[in-house]
């Protein structure tokens, strides 16, 4: 969590300074904390001894999550020496720890330069259109006009039809000796006619829709 980067050395007067840094750097925190016990029991401590002596013991319990004691440690360490500063490569949370014992600012930890940003690769509106629909055969755009167009012809074919059948009905009428006979065969023409005028009329509408679809489609 803390201290890969440590550089500092410890006072050459306490012989276990020494092995508690190395300790701290190695992260064997519980290791470091006894070694400052007997630190801090030498008896030729000198004013700067003890400084490092608490400085190590709150970085030690920095390393451990202990912030109450980090900073207790670190507020011992100011009121022997208040000019103790950080070692650089400490976290920011060690940091704001320190500076909550009343330690003033670290070295700088020198951040990694930012990754640059990507590319702005810009794309021509013409690739951010919709590509044109393929075109439709003449059946497909007139679908309507087509199909009223059939079924004009459809009833156009059968009005022909009835009419000549209607027709032959009124010849054979004419032709027919018996009254009642020509009578029957007489109203089955008419109605022939009738049913042929209807398709006729039926045809031309046909056509007029199949004309008015075709212009507006």
């Amino acid at each position: 969590m803390l201290l890969l980067c440590l550089l500092l050395a410890a006072a050459p007067g306490n012989p276990h300074l020494p092995r508690a840094l190395e300790q701290i750097r190695a992260l064997e925190e519980s290791d470091a904390l006894r070694t400052l016990q007997r630190a801090r029991a030498w008896p030729d401590n000198t004013a700067a001894d003890l400084a490092r002596v608490h400085l190590y013991t709150g970085l030690a319990h920095a390393g451990l999550s202990s912030e109450a004691r980090s900073i207790a440690s670190f507020r011992d360490a100011l009121l022997i020496d208040p000019r103790l500063t950080l070692p650089e490569g400490v976290s920011p949370r060690v940091q704001e720890w320190w500076k909550a014992a009343g330690g003033g600012a670290s070295t700088p930890v020198l951040e990694p330069p930012p990754a640059p940003a990507p590319p702005v690769v810009e794309v021509p509106p013409q690739a951010l259109q919709a590509p044109p629909a393929p075109p439709r055969s003449f059946a497909a755009r007139h679908r309507r006009s087509v199909l009223l167009a059939g079924a004009g012809v459809l009833a156009g074919t059968a009005a022909l039809l009835v009419g000549r059948q209607a027709t032959r009905l009124g010849e054979a009428a004419r032709e027919e000796g018996a009254i009642g006979h020509a009578v029957s065969l007489q109203r089955d023409g008419e109605q022939r006619a009738r049913m042929s005028n209807g398709l006729a009329v039926g045809s031309a509408l046909l056509a007029a829709g199949a004309g008015v679809s075709f212009a507006f489609e």
